[in-house]
Order: structure tokens, then C-alpha cells, then sequence
């Protein structure tokens, strides 16, 4: 990749980093007031839905994640309704049942979702040469999805309730969160670096 295509390519993708990383505080750290998340899955999925299409001009297999970011927030807006009026705390009946089954199938999509749209940005990295970002990201996406993976058969199951065993699990799924959001602006702040070094 000549010097100038870097340039221009590192300038359309910054702020849709800081978008994406943005996105995931929406999507995974929960803060609420009584029964209403502030931080609503819903607007993370469409902060990366509304980013997509520039990551798919990079690498075109992420253009096909738009219509899962829009299946999500879909599903991320009726839960966080129904959590407000307090309609999926019941624990039996068909609708319970099909709700339950609904959660667990997009929980299943999710765990792609990531997987595949960490997958992208770790290749877009590669083609910009920046290896050590590329090997963080997808090292970053195959800890989250063994610790998604591991969290949604622990809750979708019936296991043993283990006090440690379910806090180790919280402590590493928040940690492995954590990292995916530093990585991101770190990516984000090297492609501004190449903008600001282009204009010199």
C-alpha cells in the first residue's frame, strides 16, 4: 500500500474506531436507574451498524455484519423494553419460554458477530502493516469468544451454582472487555498518527 492510499485509509477509518470502541461500553458495561440501562446494548449496535460500511470497504465479508448489528439492536430494543416493564422476570409459561429461547439464539449470533467483526479489524490492521495490533485483536477475539462461549452454556444450562467458578468467569469476561476497548483506541490513535504524520 503506497503512503498516500495509508493515509486516506487511516483517515476514514479513525473515527469509526473510536465509534466502534465507543460501542462496546454500550454493549457490555451496564449501568442503571432502577430498571433502565443507561448504557443500552441497542445504541452500541447501532453505533457499529452505522460503521460497517466503511470497514466494508476494507475488508467486504464485514459488509455482511450490517444486517446482523440491525438483528441485534432489533433484539437488544425489545429486551431492554420488556426489562423495563419488568415482562421477562417471569419464569414460566410459552411466552417466557419463547422469550428464553429468542435470548439464547441471539446470544448465539452475538458470539459471531464479535468474533467475526474483530476478525475484520484485525485484517484491516494486517494491510495497514500494523502486525502487533492485528496478532492483539485476534488474540483479543479468540479470548472473548471461549469466554462468551463458556458464559452462555453456563447460564443456558443447569450447572452447578459455583460462587468462584462464576466469578473467575465475570472477572475474566470484564478484563478480556476491557483490553478489546484499550486495543480499539490504540488502533485508533495509530491511524491518527498517520494522518498527522501525512499532513507534515
Amino acid at each position: 500500500m503506497n503512503p498516500i492510499d495509508k493515509s486516506l485509509m487511516a483517515e476514514k477509518l479513525a473515527p469509526v474506531l473510536r465509534r466502534i470502541a465507543w460501542a462496546y461500553f454500550f454493549l457490555y458495561f451496564n449501568i442503571t436507574i432502577g430498571p433502565i440501562d443507561i448504557l443500552p446494548s441497542w445504541a452500541g449496535y447501532l453505533m457499529i451498524f452505522s460503521a460497517i460500511p466503511v470497514l466494508a470497504l476494507y475488508e467486504e465479508s464485514a459488509g455482511l455484519l450490517r444486517n446482523v448489528a440491525a438483528i441485534l439492536a432489533a433484539w437488544s430494543v425489545l429486551d431492554w423494553v420488556l426489562t423495563i416493564l419488568e415482562a421477562n422476570t417471569y419464569g414460566s409459561g410459552l411466552l417466557y419460554s419463547l422469550y428464553a429461547l429468542t435470548a439464547a439464539v441471539m446470544q448465539v449470533i452475538a458470539i459471531y458477530f464479535h468474533f467475526q467483526l474483530l476478525t475484520n479489524l484485525a485484517g484491516i490492521a494486517g494491510s495497514m502493516n500494523l502486525e502487533y495490533r492485528q496478532r492483539r485483536l485476534l488474540s483479543l477475539r479468540t479470548w472473548n469468544t471461549v469466554i462468551q462461549t463458556i458464559l452462555a452454556v453456563y447460564t443456558a444450562f443447569p450447572v452447578p451454582d459455583i460462587f468462584w467458578a462464576a466469578m473467575v468467569l465475570l472477572i475474566l469476561n470484564l478484563l478480556i472487555l476491557v483490553l478489546i476497548v484499550i486495543c480499539l483506541f490504540g488502533f485508533r490513535k495509530e491511524l491518527e498518527e498517520e494522518v498527522s504524520f501525512s499532513h507534515l
